[in-house]
């Protein structure tokens, strides 16, 4: 009992040195931003990735913390969204959440939130850029044999006419592609309303 106990209180300073260094290296970013005054491009790409640096420390947290061993993932997804619409100050836009109760890592739930951040921070610059308001749409069913179906959707304008998801180039459709890879599953993309 007394091992399992000293196991537990270094595994939880690990996951606490983790966020913190996830925190700290965003605050570096953050400081190298000043530097960078007369590039835009580069100032839009240094916050870009202090503010994905920030998320994932919270989610991190959030996820390893003891008290928050058995929530769903509907409710991590839900509480991801709120926390990323709100950072980006778009709380004109409607989030809708329905994920099926499964059993799911903490790895396996990082992982998908992960992927539903990248693809809603897409959404967030593509989809709802132009206008005001706007539904997101995150949706985690069974698709059998042991399977499951992630669909992140939006109401945007879709695909523009043309375009081809195999040769875009965009840092958050790369990313996208890397965490599919990684993970081994299969990733599409579909114009339907959005």
């Amino acid at each position: 009992a007394r091992t399992l106990a000293h196991e537990r209180t270094l595994f939880s300073e690990l996951q606490h040195r983790v966020a913190n260094n996830l925190a700290f290296v965003s605050a570096l970013f953050g400081l190298q931003k000043r530097k960078l005054a007369g590039n835009p491009a580069a100032l839009a790409a240094f916050e870009d990735a202090r503010v994905r640096l920030d998320t994932i420390g919270r989610l991190h947290r959030r996820l390893y913390d003891p008290a928050n061993a058995d929530l769903p993932f509907e409710a991590v997804v839900r509480e991801l969204l709120r926390d990323m619409l709100g950072t980006a100050g778009r709380p004109d836009i409607r989030v809708e959440v329905e994920c099926a109760r499964m059993p799911l890592s903490i790895s396996k739930t990082m992982s998908l939130s992960l992927f539903v951040l990248e693809a809603a921070t897409n959404s967030l610059k593509h989809a709802f850029r132009d206008r005001a308001g706007g539904l997101l749409r995150v949706s985690l069913q069974p698709a059998g044999e042991g399977r499951a179906r992630l669909v992140v959707a939006d109401d945007g304008p879709g695909w523009p006419q043309g375009h081809s998801v195999d040769t875009g180039s965009g840092l958050g459709l790369r990313i996208l592609k890397s965490f599919a890879a990684s993970s081994h599953v299969r990733l599409s993309f579909e114009n339907h309303a959005g």
